[in-house]
């Protein structure tokens, strides 16, 4: 097993339509991109779920007709993508890739994700930003998480200032 180096930080930034994984490198003051996760289903409209119209039913205690209530089709789309990133993710660590993990996503992603990390998984998480960032270029994603983060790694900006 290779043995990771103390200051391995993986960095996901992930909303319920797309994940990006990188690696935080202080030494060139970059994130590099090793990964892109993408929920293809995150984009349909809820109505495109379904196959057809909802279904009736009969009131129970009076007469009448209503229409159910539809499923959550895009829900459970974005949960399973945040269950098929929170893998990825418990592979990175098994991989022994980074020691530690910064999670940007946005605030909902963020609940679901959370919820499928395992325990091991979780403990490597060091910080979370509640934002929604995916589509920004990684040099405006590292000025954001490096300031957060560099005070923990050595040789980092911050700990050779």
């Amino acid at each position: 097993m290779t043995k990771v180096s103390p200051t391995a930080c993986g960095v996901l930034v992930a909303d319920g339509r797309r994940a990006r994984l990188f690696m935080l490198d202080f030494a060139s003051s970059c994130l590099d991109e090793f990964k892109t996760l993408t929920n293809p289903e995150a984009r349909l409209h809820e109505s495109e779920f379904h196959s057809d119209r909802q279904g009736r039913t009969f009131d129970s205690g009076a007469p009448g007709r209503h229409a159910k209530e539809a499923s959550g089709g895009k829900a459970h789309s974005v949960d399973s993508f945040a269950r098929e990133v929170a893998d990825e993710l418990k592979a990175g660590r098994v991989d022994n890739r980074f020691s530690d993990l910064v999670i940007v996503a946005a605030p909902r992603f963020m609940g679901s994700l959370r919820q499928h990390l395992d325990d091991p998984t979780a403990k490597l998480v060091r910080e979370e930003i509640p934002k929604e960032v995916t589509g920004e270029a990684a040099d405006k994603l590292f000025t954001l998480v490096s300031g957060i983060v560099a005070p923990r790694y050595p040789g980092s900006p911050e700990e050779t200032s």
